[in-house]
């Protein structure tokens, strides 16, 4: 939203630190507020607005400084502010459509473990002392769940340890180059997701060519920004090695073709159209709305196999338990 009202007012004549006084006053965040302020008296006191971006990495992208020099550079930094705006929300728009595919999934499976954790801690303690009071016969379903009632309770710390683990194990995958990697192979193995994970980095890396080209950024470097934008490892590498391979004068698509089991040949396809008919930037945005619509349809696809997966998931523990419960109370009463 800032970069749009940054457009607005460059183009009604506002001058450049008056435009980002202005919109520093309307921002919520403090810390970005703070950011704006600064960036007007780094350009008061002679700095190119791309120089001045480059001192907060935390805020601005190599992406967006790129763009934001070469629209100074062509002198079109009004047309380059309203192109970024647009690219921004676009893929904003596409990481919001794959969290909130995740998001029901998720939910239910926190309240499953936090309700199964309370049945252990809290009910399935009394259920022990009644059954006791009895004195019947329990099966081994029933005996497994006091163990693990038992465990649970005694030796809470392992547990805990093992949930601090398994986030740390998670965080290193997201985070860490070597997790992005074994992340990144096992993703592009599912049978699940593994298409998802493609065209979702081809969305993202065909929207971000895209942008830079249009903007006026040579191909060589678009790609190396592109390889360093991209989420996916193996997309990161490819373009890295494209960018060698471009630079010494070798067509991009023959580059990218190299890579069958990372680019879906419609990428390759299209970066030769682009390459050959001149408009390479109004290809690959094409491709890249084109891949945005097949996520969203993708995403709506599993949210609607994994809903009653889950369901039969939390069917079968239910049913786990209450049987494992009631089969002593049956014992019981045919002894009678």
């Amino acid at each position: 939203m800032a970069t749009r009202h940054l457009s607005v007012l460059l183009e009604a004549g506002v001058d450049l630190p008056k435009a980002l006084g202005t919109i520093s006053r309307q921002a919520q965040s403090e810390k970005f507020r703070s950011i704006l302020t600064d960036l007007g008296r780094d350009i008061r006191r002679g700095d190119r607005f791309s120089v001045a971006l480059q001192t907060y990495p935390q805020a601005f992208s190599e992406l967006y400084v790129a763009m934001i020099s070469a629209g100074e550079e062509s002198g079109k930094l009004v047309e380059t502010l309203r192109i970024l705006a647009d690219e921004m929300e676009k893929q904003h728009r596409l990481q919001s459509r794959v969290r909130g595919a995740m998001m029901y999934p998720a939910v239910v499976m926190f309240a499953m473990v936090a309700i199964g954790i309370a049945m252990f801690v809290f009910v399935v303690p009394q259920l022990e002392s009644v059954f006791g009071d009895l004195a019947v016969q329990l099966p081994i379903q029933t005996r497994l769940i006091f163990w693990l009632s038992h465990a649970l309770l005694a030796q809470w710390y392992f547990f805990l340890a093992g949930a601090v683990g398994v986030l740390a194990l998670v965080r290193f995958a997201w985070t860490s180059d070597r997790g992005k990697s074994t992340r990144d192979a096992i993703f592009m193995r599912a049978p699940m997701i593994r298409q998802l994970v493609r065209e979702i980095s081809s969305a993202q890396m065909a929207r971000t060519l895209s942008s830079l080209v249009s903007a006026g950024v040579p191909i060589v470097r678009a790609l190396e920004i592109t390889s360093r934008v991209v989420g996916s490892m193996q997309f990161r590498t490819s373009l890295q090695e494209a960018a060698r391979m471009v630079e010494k004068g070798r067509p991009i698509h023959e580059t990218l073709a190299q890579h069958p089991k990372v680019y879906p040949p419609l990428v390759v396809e299209m970066a030769a159209v682009g390459e050959e008919s001149g408009k390479f930037s109004e290809v690959f945005a094409d491709l890249a709305a084109f891949y945005e619509q097949e996520v969203e349809q993708r995403t709506q696809t599993l949210s609607t196999i994994i809903e009653p997966v889950l369901m039969i998931v939390i069917g079968v523990v239910v049913g786990f338990f209450v049987i494992s419960m009631m089969q002593p109370m049956y014992s019981m009463i045919g002894t009678l």
